[in-house]
């Protein structure tokens, strides 16, 4: 089956085409999904690869399109194909998230037009966060202000959390059953742990917006409210360079003076690095406290995103720390390694299949 994955981010979107005999691949990035004769250009050159390495693929035309939502997910609670009336219905949200839904409607639409036989399936990231606790996901605000406004805990990893805790497969845990209590550790550019008891999460570090938690590779994580009045009010600063600085020139970029990744962070015993180092670790530890704490004790950790691998070194160094009362010595931990548009892939072909567009054999029905 050959599969299109599509991942949009805020200005480019990152393109990953499964072919039928399993190997490596192909990956693109489209710079700019404002630009709809853009979008064609890149998919169209992409697909016409595919072709070209994979004869079985006729005209490089895929059998179903998986597309990434970072936000929706309050509105649909489970991946769905994108017709006409889900369109719609994302094109209302766009207020809420204009810097994200505009680009996503634009593939989609593109999609559609392009290849009106293939499903294309939506997969929304922060859909597994819908069923936080009030009291995890509700700020401290007057209610009517929240809702008027959209304002809640959302969580921003959820597919690869969700992916983590089903992954995970050790005696005395049930990753798809309710007595497993899992901290689930994303560590991805913008990191993000959550605390699962089965599949239901009960706490996670994302917040309004993926610049709330633990600190990114640019981002600044969790701060006190009134820094950004300081700024504004000392500095003379106003929102746009706020917002570039909290989002773009923070967190580990910040700490350390230059710009550097997890995986190289933790692959280094650099001296200059070592404040950066600590602070990452301390903030996880104590956010994995937290995470304990409302899941009454914790049965495993997995590591997933695209820096799983730091969890060989994270592992132990947190497995240690996190014991409790009554606990059987250190804490199980475990790497997830999937890639994201794998999951989307697979995710995407079971919606397509369950939901009779696509056969078993692989092709639109």
């Amino acid at each position: 089956m050959n599969i299109l994955v599509l991942d949009p981010g805020r200005e480019a979107c990152e393109c990953t085409y499964y072919g039928n005999d399993d190997g490596a691949p192909l990956v693109g990035r489209i710079p700019d999904c404002r630009d709809a004769a853009l979008v064609g250009q890149h998919l169209r050159q992409l697909t016409a690869r595919m072709g070209e390495a994979d004869p079985a693929v006729r005209h490089g035309e895929p059998d179903v399109i998986g597309v990434r939502a970072a936000y929706g997910g309050s509105t649909f609670r489970h991946p769905v194909v994108a017709a006409p009336r889900v369109l719609a219905q994302i094109e209302a949200l766009v207020p809420e998230a204009p810097l994200h839904l505009p680009l996503l409607l634009c593939l989609l639409r593109f999609c559609r037009e392009e290849w009106p036989d293939v499903p294309a399936v939506v997969v929304f990231d922060t859909s597994f966060f819908v069923g936080l606790p009030a009291r995890e996901h509700c700020y401290a605000l007057d209610f009517e202000l929240m809702q008027r406004a959209g304002l809640r805990r959302y969580g921003f990893h959820g597919i690869l959390h969700q992916a983590a805790v089903r992954h995970v497969r050790w005696p005395g845990t049930l990753g798809d059953g309710p007595k497993g209590r899992f901290l689930s550790v994303c560590l991805d550019a913008q990191p993000e742990i959550a605390a699962v008891v089965g599949r239901q999460p009960l706490m996670v570090t994302g917040g309004a917006t993926p610049l709330e938690g633990i600190p990114g590779e640019t981002t600044s994580g969790e701060l006190d409210p009134s820094i950004t009045i300081q700024l504004a009010h000392e500095l003379g600063w106003g929102p746009e360079q706020i917002n570039a600085v909290l989002t773009r020139e923070s967190g580990l970029y910040g700490l350390a003076g230059r710009h550097i990744g997890l995986a190289a962070l933790f692959g280094t015993e650099d001296e200059s690095l070592c404040l950066a180092r600590e602070v990452i670790r301390h903030r996880m530890l104590l956010t994995c406290g937290a995470g304990m704490a409302a899941m009454g004790g914790v049965d495993a950790v997995v590591f997933s995103g695209r820096s799983a691998h730091v969890g060989r070194r994270l592992g132990p160094w947190l497995s240690a720390r996190l014991r409790f009362r009554g606990g059987q010595g250190p804490v199980m931990w475990e790497c997830f390694g999937e890639p994201l548009p794998r999951i989307i892939a697979d995710i995407a072909v079971a919606e397509g299949i369950g939901a009779g567009t696509v056969s078993c054999a692989g092709q639109p029905t």
